[in-house]
């Protein structure tokens, strides 16, 4: 489904060194606004928008090859009622100070904003957690869930170790993470060419 590929391209944006590069752009927000769902880098979103090219194509031509015009998609107002539904219980929230935590149960079956705040979240204990966008199936699966346990003070960003851009300059933000996949593409060339020259001088 769309919601299973989208938490799969996300968990592999984090551990993906080179994608990581791309996706650093998204989580090296400090301050988390609404507007932060449209921070992230145009590589990125080129790979997210081929997915949902993709899986759509494919979910849809399986509908229509199994059931023919009998496929309907339940719609309010032209807007898919189950995505209508989840927004509306706070899914907008998700990239906000606003914390709102489905509780314990709930948020073993649907990411709750909180839960995405968590992932955004600076504390070692929350690398990893959480990348499922609708449904907590997804994390459950891949033993990446974690149900919120009252944190409410979360900092956000990155550490200037661990991010290959500034976080204020746009400039830096396009042009830091292609700086940082040359830095990991040239440091296993070195050392290749070491192995190699190794055998060589055997």
């Amino acid at each position: 489904s769309s919601d299973g590929s989208r938490y799969l391209l996300h968990r592999l944006c984090h551990e993906v060194p080179v994608l990581w590069q791309f996706h650093q752009v998204h989580h090296s927000a400090e301050i988390m606004t609404p507007l932060t769902l449209y921070r992230s880098h145009p590589v990125e979103n080129l790979l997210f928008v081929l997915r949902g090219i993709l899986v759509t194509g494919l979910v849809t031509g399986c509908f229509f090859y199994f059931f023919g015009v009998k496929a309907v998609q339940y719609q309010f107002l032209g807007v898919n009622v189950l995505g209508l539904l989840f927004n509306m219980f706070g899914a907008n929230l998700r990239h906000s100070q606003v914390w709102i935590s489905y509780g314990s149960l709930v948020e073993r079956f649907f990411i709750s904003p909180a839960q995405h705040q968590i992932h955004h979240s600076d504390h070692p204990e929350h690398f990893g957690r959480n990348y499922g966008s609708c449904l907590a199936l997804w994390d459950w699966l891949g033993g990446s869930l974690h149900v919120t346990k009252g944190e409410r003070t979360l900092n956000f960003g990155l550490s200037n170790e661990e991010s290959n851009h500034h976080p204020h300059a746009l400039g830096s933000a396009l042009l830091g993470p292609f700086r940082g996949c040359w830095r990991l593409v040239s440091r296993r060339l070195r050392g290749a060419w070491a192995v190699v020259l190794a055998h060589l001088k055997l």
